[in-house]
């Protein structure tokens, strides 16, 4: 599992089974409340197209659902990924 923002290095990146990438994107600076900018949301979907080029089944959590921000999020990186 990855996640972001990531307590420590090894946190940013999936590990663990090599056939399953899973992501969880919290919100930053401010953790479950913060919505994600353009940059970060690029990121997010460039993550995902490779972990997928690599076989990998993709699972993606927006968790920054406190002020209503990951509905949006996960919309905008699944249209970049679709």
């Amino acid at each position: 599992m990855a996640v972001d923002p990531a307590p420590i290095p090894e946190a940013a990146g999936p590990g663990g089974s090599p056939g399953l990438a899973y992501f969880r994107w919290h919100g930053a600076p401010r953790v479950y409340y913060s919505d994600h900018d353009a940059e970060a949301l690029d990121r997010f979907a460039r993550q995902v197209e490779a972990a997928a080029a690599s076989g990998a089944e993709v699972w993606g959590f927006f968790d920054n659902t406190a002020a209503g921000h990951a509905l949006g999020n996960a919309m905008a990186v699944s249209a970049m990924v679709a």
